[in-house]
């Protein structure tokens, strides 16, 4: 991918705005030049507010409020299947037997070949054991599913990033100006095999009824996908830093602290005359009180040329024909 002049090394807290958009978690170039005016915001400007009972709660720490072995994968499972228990627990089920299975096979003897076996079955109690195990789809099948959940899920991501960069730099902001926006963007967007996704009216609508719920989660990827302060030997053509990641433990925090962000902002946003926050807080995945997170700062780029004089041809009636808030 071509580098340019606006991609200078930035502090590890900001990020600039993606060059490219994804399918299957890989770039691929789109004509939008990187801005470089950026408003931080950190986690701790933020506040805090309890969750609501009813509020889901990401399952990723122990007893004593430690990331546990498969927080990561925990998250992946939320983000593809936020609705979906069932599918979840499937996807984690899948997941875990083929890590434990790779251990078991390194395994020398008989009894460490029996004692992994045991810990594959606590691993999997959770969500209905091995028999569970024995009516799941398969790994093939499950691999599917995920793939198919990268374009839309990162549409989700990116009309939160839409939000939140207009509700900072072009209020106000609204879910229907986001998919205005979006519809655009994703004219010239390709997957890695070159072809074009879905990126019609209907289907951006689908795709935040489907993954609003873990949208911060999906901004949060979004924003790792392009980050290019390349201080850990990752440029714009590859993927984030590792000291916060979603395919690393000791980076999941700060993953998380960017998502926690983006929840934080979007619970408390609301579009002009509407009533419900952008996000709804009895819906959207939240994480666990006793986490503990870094507080990180999110730069919010501006919006680009192209996107400014789009909003200028922005009708309320487009609103009104797709998406009320």
């Amino acid at each position: 991918m071509e580098k340019h002049s606006s991609q200078q090394e930035q502090s590890s807290q900001e990020y600039s705005e993606p060059l490219s958009f994804v399918s299957s978690i890989e770039p691929v170039t789109l004509p939008y030049v990187a801005q470089t005016q950026h408003r931080g915001v950190s986690l701790s400007s933020l506040a805090y507010t309890e969750h609501l009972p009813c509020t889901p709660i990401l399952d990723v720490i122990d007893k004593d409020g430690n990331l546990h072995l498969f927080a990561n994968l925990y998250c992946w499972a939320v983000m593809v299947y936020p609705d979906d228990q069932k599918a979840r627990d499937e996807y984690l089920i899948t997941l875990k037997t083929q890590t434990g299975g790779r251990v078991r096979e390194a395994a020398q003897s008989t009894k460490e070949k029996n004692s992994i076996a045991a810990l594959i079955g606590r691993w999997l109690d959770p969500h209905g054991g091995f028999d569970a195990l024995s009516k799941a789809r398969g790994s093939e099948t499950v691999e599917r599913d995920f793939e198919k959940a990268a374009w839309p899920g990162a549409i989700a991501g990116d009309l939160l990033k839409w939000i939140v960069r207009l509700a900072y730099w072009a209020p106000p902001a609204s879910v229907s100006k986001a998919f205005y926006l979006e519809e655009l963007y994703l004219q010239n967007a390709r997957d890695k095999e070159g072809r074009q996704g879905a990126h019609r009216k209907r289907s951006i609508i689908g795709a935040w009824k489907r993954y609003r719920a873990a949208a911060p989660l999906w901004a949060a990827l979004r924003v790792w996908q392009f980050y290019y302060g390349d201080t850990t030997g990752h440029g714009p053509d590859k993927a984030g830093p590792d000291w916060w990641s979603l395919e690393q433990l000791e980076g999941l925090p700060g993953f998380l602290a960017h998502a926690e962000i983006f929840r934080r902002i979007c619970v408390s946003l609301y579009a002009h005359g509407q009533s419900e926050a952008i996000l709804d807080p009895a819906e959207t995945w939240g994480l666990p009180k006793n986490l503990r997170l870094p507080n990180l700062s999110l730069a919010i780029p501006s919006l680009e040329d192209w996107a400014l004089q789009a909003l200028e041809n922005y009708s309320p009636e487009w609103g009104r024909t797709s998406y009320s808030r």
